[in-house]
Parts: C-alpha cells; sequence; structure tokens
C-alpha cells in the first residue's frame, strides 16, 4: 500500500486528498449522513465569517 492507493480504500481520506490535490486551502470533511454534510458546511461557514467579524 502507498499513500495513493490508501485513498481508494479508507474513504476518509479521499476527501482529504481532493483537497490537497485541488489546493482549496481548507479541510475536507467525510459525514456518513444524509444532511450531515450540509449541517457540517453552514457551521463551518458561520464559524469563518464569525471568526473575520472585527
Amino acid at each position: 500500500m502507498t499513500e495513493d492507493t490508501l485513498a481508494g480504500a479508507l474513504s476518509n481520506t479521499i476527501a482529504g486528498r481532493v483537497c490537497n490535490y485541488l489546493d482549496f486551502h481548507g479541510g475536507g470533511y467525510t459525514v456518513d449522513g444524509a444532511c450531515a454534510s450540509s449541517v457540517i458546511a453552514i457551521a463551518t461557514a458561520a464559524a469563518k465569517i464569525n471568526s473575520e467579524r472585527v
């Protein structure tokens, strides 16, 4: 197994590999739930907006 084959075997590493490859400058999340990914996206966006408020 190498770092390239590991991403295909573990779903939680796929998000990280995609984010690194596309250089999104942020976190990658793997969520096992129907609507949980949208909740995490909203919570992350709200936290980012709140942290930039002065």
